[in-house]
């Protein structure tokens, strides 16, 4: 459920930042995010996201996430962690 999502958010920012976002792009991002640190936000304000960061927190701010299958609710609950 976990890629899922993170591919469908990759795709959708993607997407979105009409292909200036590459999927090197979305690892990097997750990383800083996700292990935040002071060390990281100084290498983070030499990269290109962080030109588009404030790009990439409004299309999250407004993302719709559709799960037809609705099964579990895994997938859209995970969407609901991740943000």
């Amino acid at each position: 459920v976990a890629y899922m999502c993170r591919q469908s958010i990759f795709y959708y920012l993607n997407n979105h930042l009409k292909d200036n976002f590459s999927q090197q792009d979305y690892s990097n991002l997750l990383n800083y995010v996700e292990n935040f640190n002071n060390d990281l936000i100084k290498t983070f304000a030499d990269t290109k996201l962080f030109l588009l960061i404030d790009d990439i927190d409004n299309l999250l701010k407004i993302i719709k996430i559709c799960d037809p299958a609705i099964g579990s609710g895994a997938f859209p609950l995970f969407f609901c962690y991740l943000k």
